[in-house]
């Protein structure tokens, strides 16, 4: 069973590619991309991470959609 952070990774890296980006790709952290902590960076990422906290959402909306509709058939 795939864990919850390649979970993550995976679909982030699928969101990055939907968005036309290599997720292999160096980029500078900027204020604007989207990032676990509020401080603005300017370290090099890979292109995906910028994709992370998007991914996190989704992953947690999937799970209650999931438990929503497993409870609804019971």
């Amino acid at each position: 069973m795939i864990g919850r952070e390649e979970r993550v990774e995976t679909i982030a890296r699928a969101m990055c590619r939907a968005a036309g980006l290599d997720p292999d790709e160096i980029v500078v952290d900027t204020p604007n991309s989207q990032r676990k902590s509020m401080q603005p960076g300017k370290e090099p990422i890979e292109a995906w991470r910028r994709y992370q906290l998007a991914a996190e959402n989704f992953c947690a909306l999937s799970r209650d959609l999931c438990e929503a509709d497993r409870r609804a058939r019971s």
